[in-house]
């Protein structure tokens, strides 16, 4: 699986991107030349292909940002299908898992439990990762997650075919599934399943934004069927990530399926309070 990064920030992942970098300082030790940045923004547009976007000329706003902030091309999935990637991403290991199964599923769920059919090894491991060490280091982290499903007055449920919130299998269906726990590896890990407060609506990013509250790092899935975005979001990223058309939905239907993602809304960042501290954004395009 390729990977393509654009640089408009940087973060280890499966991927090929480019990235947007508003504010860059240098580390005072040693390794000065290595910028430090106090926040990473990583945004992961599934199923969207290097060869479908670069050199596109119906994409002309992501590769004037490719051809000016860099595109990093030798950068590759370690496995199909997205779960295991997403879960790579975040933990440095896809820990045997080959399929988009529930997180909660085991191999003794395997004939019960329809989400966890064909299971071979378990979907929820004590490892640590990328999260937990920011934890660990005082630092903070949030995923925004696109139609992140509610969480009822009765309270969570965290397995079953009644799951809800973060732990909800897919969302509003499993035909329409604007949310997919299979793009959420926060619930993959021990460490950060419980952590309700990080695991957030994407809406919330433009209310962080301008409150200067951005974590030092934020994953963003983006992954909406649909090419339309909600011109009231003030957020340089929602409207990017909702321009584009992935496998839920068609590209084919959109000629010029990428007018919502304006230069504007990726630099938005740099007129926002948290932009006086270096900042960097990384693109991720998934599977080839």
């Amino acid at each position: 699986m390729r990977l393509t990064r654009i640089a408009i920030g940087a973060t280890a992942a499966a991927a090929v991107a480019w990235m947007v970098t508003p504010a860059v300082s240098s580390a005072s030790t040693a390794n000065s030349a290595i910028p430090h940045y106090q926040h990473i923004v990583e945004i992961m547009m599934e199923n969207t292909s290097y060869g479908t976007i670069i050199g596109n000329p119906n994409a002309p706003q992501i590769n004037a940002l490719a051809d000016q902030f860099g595109l990093a091309t030798n950068y590759f999935g370690v496995t199909h299908p997205s779960e295991p990637n997403y879960m790579a991403n975040l933990g440095g290991s896809f820990f045997g898992v080959q399929d988009d199964n529930q997180f909660y599923c085991t191999p003794a769920l395997a004939s019960t439990d329809p989400t966890c059919a064909g299971t071979t090894v378990n979907h929820t491991v004590q490892a640590p990762n990328l999260a937990d060490q920011l934890t660990g280091a005082g630092m903070t982290w949030k995923g925004y997650f696109q139609s992140l499903p509610p969480i009822p007055p009765s309270g969570v449920i965290t397995t079953g075919p009644n799951a809800n919130g973060p732990y909800t299998f897919k969302w509003p269906s499993n035909s329409v599934a604007l949310y997919a726990s299979k793009h959420n590896p926060f619930v993959n890990f021990t460490g950060t399943q419980g952590a309700l407060a990080n695991m957030v609506p994407d809406t919330q990013l433009a209310t962080d934004l301008a409150a200067g509250n951005l974590p030092n790092f934020s994953l963003i899935p983006a992954r909406a069927p649909t090419a339309s975005f909600p011109p009231a979001t003030p957020t340089w990223v929602i409207p990017f990530a909702r321009s584009w058309r992935r496998h839920s939905g068609s590209r084919a239907a959109t000629p010029s399926w990428s007018p919502g993602m304006r230069t504007t809304s990726l630099t938005r960042v740099s007129s926002e309070p948290v932009a006086v501290a270096p900042t960097r954004v990384a693109v991720m395009l998934p599977r080839s």
